[in-house]
């Protein structure tokens, strides 16, 4: 989204945008040129995804989404020395294992069959539309490229034909990026 906006206004900076979204949440009057750089940037919509964002990251980590700054930044050292302690031990988190231990992913373990619900394990698509895209948004960064058949297989209850729309309203904002054979990637 920001890459869209930049791209259209090249008077815009990220600095510009984080500016005015910083004097936004101040309450901070904005003058005409904050005003069109709120305009021109789409900043009250660049707010809501990072706020989104912020939502989705601190549930990720099981963290109230109201943390201060301060609290954000005691945590995150807190569980770095806590990764440090598991490396230490000898247990490794791999981001990207095929990249990162090529020589570890090559080793498969057997596999056992789990006799697993989908629908215990899959999610209910949501019922609003911005949480439709965000859902859609998470998938594709997930799972990497994908269509709307994959991911329509990803949730309970949505049909491929209801992706689409969002698929390209996606790309459009640049959130995603259209591959070959209608898949797309975050």
């Amino acid at each position: 989204m920001r890459k869209n906006r930049l791209a259209a206004h090249p008077h815009l900076t990220l600095t510009i945008l984080y500016n005015v979204l910083t004097a936004i949440r101040a309450g901070q009057p904005l003058s005409d040129a904050d005003r069109d750089v709120m305009d021109a940037g789409h900043v009250e919509i660049l707010r809501h995804l990072h706020d989104r964002l912020d939502t989705a990251v601190a549930a990720a980590y099981g963290w109230p989404a109201d943390l201060s700054a301060s609290e954000i930044v005691e945590r995150v050292v807190a569980l770095n020395r806590e990764r440090k302690a598991e490396e230490a031990a000898g247990l490794i988190r791999w981001l990207r294992p095929e990249f990162q231990a090529p020589a570890e992913t090559a080793v498969r373990k057997e596999q056992f069959a789990m006799n697993v619900s989908l629908d215990a394990v899959l999610p209910t698509w949501p019922k609003n539309l911005p949480d439709q895209y965000v859902a859609v948004r998470a998938a594709l960064a997930r799972g990497g490229l994908a269509g709307p058949k994959e991911l329509a297989r990803q949730f309970r209850e949505v049909s491929p034909a209801k992706l689409v729309p969002i698929l390209k309203t996606l790309a459009a904002l640049g959130q995603a990026r259209k591959a070959d054979g209608g898949r797309y990637v975050a």
